[in-house]
């Protein structure tokens, strides 16, 4: 969960205008915007709420703004009832101290997240002072309510974030959380172009160079030489990343110009030396937010965002340049007009009041032309920014592109502990759910995001949700990783695995045991490992048993040699790879009639008059399958490669 205080650009802000927004009566109500549950608290009603809190705060003539607006959003998937909604309001206004005060607030549902707009007035109803939300320290305060909801109600807790509830029930702040130097402007914009911010690059180039600065010359030959530079600026100081400068305390509050004067002495500027190196040093390039997104589309990406934002640069420079122009020509076309009059004037006999009222007539009418002008051009400068508005997201970008599983991947790339089961090929994404499928153990509800399965009816939380082209699991214990995987089998024929490095691996895990397909190409050797322990501990087992009950025989030498020359070389080779068992083969009794199997398949071979398969099943055994001789044409097509095959006839799916 993530909340926020919304501030307002303006300064000062409208109950009427804010309350008509989040309950979907104002005219900006974006499209297809829904309003679920909508509560007003220490008020007679949401219909009279603007009315009472206007005429409390009436009674404050000195308070700037006294409306607050507050939000606070969910996980995709969490839905809040109208209590649980209610709850969050008066965990928030309490964390804030204004549990006393009045509030609208709405619950919005026109995007992926469920989001809560509340309205607060922070005039106290009963003694008329306005409230300091908590004591300035409002941010902190949005940070320990979202923790405690996502406590008291069960949500996911949000892994970055700076604070946590301990295991009394208290909201502490986490130790060594690097993500507090980050300003949150900053945060925003690394979240929707997927690059590292300049306050970041600086932290990772100074982090550790800072405790063993000396002196002032030693910290500018550390920027210098990372392409920065440190400069005094007001009572404090900057730190220019290339072209961007950033505070100083921002980046490390051992960098604050206070700390550092205290520490290193009175503040020296940097010598020519140094400021010549990092004027010819190169911008440095664009950096990946982390590995998710290191790939040749984000870079692609960033060049395209680059060359817009460089496009709109000229064109508003050269907008400003003619806008600048007609300023100067108005001008001087006025001061010619003045002079113009004084000299009609001048000697001519007339009043003191006859000039005084010719200059007011001209001055109304110069300044009527500076005010259209003025109109005018702020009109182009708002049609400039209508036709080149701030460039799509990275996630965007990429859904454009139809790289769906990607741009999922990248949105949920902080949730350590979700699963996300995709096709083996991006370009077999579904649009539409399909039927549900009954898996046992699971109910399976429809609802208008995909089918959820749970284990029990009226379950909160689902265990995994099917959107049609992306399985996301949010229960991780083995039975519901193999329920989810065995459907995106039964879906795609195999899936795509995106989530935490141990969950990635306890799923290649599952799908080797189980005979599924996993395309990820980082955990064929995960699997390639499961396969062979559990053929090494079948055949210990097996061992042990008699010949007759054994479904593995190892045959003799003779019989072995007899079995591989009628294998084609293609097969032998296959064999000795997919089965990692050396010169050793084994053979299982022929397949089922009617049933399908998954797995490689490794040739043709004639005995005794009849055609038989090779079929390697992941984690089981060598299927033997009897085939028409119209059958393998088609089945030479798949030797060497992954397909299924019904046995009795050989058909292929």
């Amino acid at each position: 969960m993530i909340g926020k205080h919304i501030r307002n650009p303006k300064g000062r802000s409208s109950f009427k205008g804010l309350n008509d927004y989040i309950t979907g009566k104002s005219k900006r109500q974006q499209p297809g915007e829904k309003i679920a549950y909508t509560g007003c608290v220490n008020l007679a009603s949401v219909e009279t709420a603007t009315l009472e809190m206007e005429s409390c705060a009436f009674q404050n003539k000195r308070s700037a703004d006294p409306v607050m607006h507050l939000l606070l959003s969910w996980r995709e998937n969490e839905t809040p009832t109208h209590e649980q909604a209610l709850q969050a309001v008066e965990i928030t206004l309490d964390e804030l101290c204004l549990s006393q005060c009045q509030a609208v607030y709405s619950l919005h549902q026109n995007t992926d997240n469920h989001h809560l707009h509340i309205c607060v007035n922070r005039i106290d109803p009963e003694t008329y002072r306005a409230i300091d939300p908590a004591h300035g320290w409002t941010r902190n305060a949005m940070e320990r309510a979202a923790r405690q909801i996502e406590y008291a109600q069960g949500w996911q807790i949000e892994a970055n974030a700076r604070s946590e509830i301990d295991p009394s029930g208290r909201v502490v702040t986490k130790r060594n959380n690097s993500i507090e130097t980050i300003p949150q402007e900053a945060r925003d914009v690394e979240n929707l172009t997927g690059e590292q911010s300049a306050v970041r690059k600086a932290q990772k180039a100074l982090v550790d160079s800072i405790e063993n600065i000396g002196g002032w010359g030693d910290l500018h030959s550390v920027m210098a030489a990372s392409g920065m530079r440190y400069e005094k600026k007001g009572s404090g100081a900057v730190i220019h990343v290339g072209d961007i400068p950033v505070k100083a305390s921002s980046v490390s509050r051992d960098l604050s110009f206070a700390k550092l004067e205290k520490r290193i002495g009175s503040y020296q500027p940097p010598s020519e030396t140094e400021r010549l190196l990092n004027f010819e040093r190169t911008p440095s390039e664009p950096k990946p937010l982390c590995k998710s997104n290191d790939n040749p589309g984000w870079r692609a990406y960033i060049t395209e965002m680059d060359g817009y934002y460089m496009d709109k640069k000229l064109l508003s420079e050269r907008l400003g340049m003619t806008q600048r122009e007609e300023k100067q020509e108005m001008r001087s076309r006025q001061s010619v007009e003045r002079a113009g009059l004084f000299n009609s004037l001048k000697g001519k006999g007339h009043s003191r009041a006859h000039i005084e009222k010719q200059r007011s007539i001209l001055a109304s009418k110069h300044a009527y032309e500076s005010a259209v002008l003025k109109e005018s051009q702020k009109l182009e400068r708002g049609r400039l920014q209508k036709h080149h508005p701030a460039y799509v997201s990275y996630e965007q970008w990429l859904r454009g592109r139809g790289m769906a599983y990607e741009a999922d991947a990248w949105r949920h790339r902080k949730d350590s502990e979700f699963i996300q089961l995709g096709p083996p090929n991006a370009n077999d994404l579904e649009s539409k759910i399909t039927e549900p499928k009954g898996l046992p153990g699971f109910i399976v509800a429809v609802t208008k995001h995909g089918l959820r399965y749970s284990r029990a009816p009226g379950q909160k939380e689902a265990s995994f949700i099917d959107y049609g082209r992306v399985i996301r699991v949010y229960k991780q214990d083995d039975e519901t990783l193999l329920a989810a995987l065995q459907l995106a089998q039964e879906k795609w024929g195999g899936a795509m695995v995106n989530g935490s490095e141990e969950y990635k691996r306890l799923c290649a895990e599952l799908a080797a045991e189980h005979g599924i397909r996993v395309a990820n190409p980082e955990l064929k050797y995960v699997m390639g490992e499961r396969e062979r322990d559990m053929r090494e501990s079948a055949m210990s087992g097996l061992k042990k048993d008699s010949e007759a009950e054994s479904a593995f025989l190892k045959p003799s030498d003779a019989e072995r040699s007899e079995q591989l020359r009628q294998l084609t070389v293609k097969s032998k080779e296959l064999a000795r790879d997919k089965l990692c068992l050396g010169d050793a083969f084994l053979i299982a009794t022929s397949a089922e009639d009617g049933r399908e199997y998954h797995g490689t398949l490794l040739g043709i071979v004639e005995e005794g008059g009849r055609h038989i398969a090779v079929q390697v099943m992941p984690g089981e055994r060598v299927i033997m399958h009897d085939v028409d001789e119209s059958d393998i044409a088609r089945l030479e097509g798949f030797i060497g490669g992954e397909a299924v095959v019904r046995s009795g006839n050989g058909g292929l799916r």
